[in-house]
């Protein structure tokens, strides 16, 4: 049997799971916004906004060809609905505090601030009662 040092394997193993479900976040998120703008609701209010800041307006897509005028408004209607529409929960925008690896790291500091706060309260609020 080969020797292989189990820590090294650990530490490689979380890693790539990390990669791999901050690309699953970042999917998710892309998927969100995606349908999102297939809503024809969210869509209208989008295509409303870019045409009141004037971002949709003819003279911008002069010389594309009709395939490039609709990606680039889809781009200007993602790019609205992404920063006006507040998406939670599993689809939310990954940020880098949610990856594996990093919560592992900060795990020992965050639960000492966590023992220190309920040690305090206890001590406050029930010992100097």
């Amino acid at each position: 049997a080969p020797k292989v040092d189990v820590s090294s394997i650990l530490v490689i193993s979380v890693i790539v799971l990390s990669v791999l479900h901050y690309l699953h976040k970042i999917s998710s998120y892309n998927r969100a916004i995606d349908y999102a703008l297939r809503v024809p609701t969210y869509r209208n209010q989008a295509k409303a906004m870019a045409e009141d800041e004037g971002l949709l307006h003819k003279k911008f897509f002069k010389g594309l060809s009709k395939d490039e005028q609709r990606a680039a408004e889809n781009k200007i209607l993602r790019d609205i609905i992404e920063s006006k529409l507040d998406i939670k929960g599993g689809y939310g925008k990954p940020e880098w505090k949610d990856i594996l690896a990093i919560q592992m790291l900060t795990w020992p500091f965050h639960a000492g601030n966590f023992a220190y706060f309920h040690a305090r309260r206890f001590y406050k609020y029930k010992v100097m009662k």
